[in-house]
């Protein structure tokens, strides 16, 4: 059950000194895939190396962590606890686990690429649409009409302009527009 599954993945995130979370962690700051076939509790200590396992086997885990590596980076890792079941993860499964997480780093990749590309696609077409309509006309209303216009809503709800008088050095309102034009009055 899923009370069964957060009970054991809790009670191996307690161990200590090297708890869950520290094994995760360790493996993201590394880079470095980690399996642990036979990972086992014993009175508040954890087996870190495969070399080093308690005694005790009717509290067996097994456990594999994965990096997600990701452009030259480490986004996150995917974690397999095997808490419940009596089958441990072999090599097999630590193989298997390394090429899903490879994959999975590639995909996340290029979905962040293409996220990138729409992102300076569509900054491309807002320079272009604002050239248009800064360019359109040489009255100063008709421009900061349009300028606000560029603003709301594509950056702003409501946005102001402010122009500095020349005879008396105040700031004057030349212009104003709200995503609801009734408060924009």
């Amino acid at each position: 059950s899923d009370q069964t599954k957060r009970t054991a993945f809790n009670r191996l995130d307690n161990l200590q000194p090297f708890g869950l979370r520290a094994i995760i962690a360790d493996a993201v700051r590394t880079g470095n895939p980690i399996l642990m076939s036979e990972y086992r509790d014993q009175n508040g200590t954890a087996a870190v190396d495969v070399d080093h396992l308690p005694e005790r086997a009717d509290d067996r885990h097994s456990l594999i962590v994965v990096p997600l590596l990701v452009g030259g980076g480490t986004l996150g890792a995917i974690i397999m606890l095997n808490a419940v079941s009596p089958q441990m993860f072999s090599d097999d499964d630590f193989a298997l686990a390394k090429i899903l997480a490879s994959r999975a780093g590639l995909f996340l990749d290029n979905a962040h690429l293409l996220e990138q590309r729409q992102h300076d696609a569509a900054f491309q077409r807002f320079i272009a649409h604002a050239s248009k309509v800064l360019a359109s006309s040489h009255d100063l209303q008709t421009t900061l009409d349009g300028l606000l216009g560029l603003v709301v809503p594509e950056f702003a709800q409501w946005a102001i302009v402010n122009l500095i008088d020349e005879h008396d050095g105040t700031a004057k309102v030349a212009g104003i527009i709200h995503a609801n034009p009734q408060k924009a009055e």
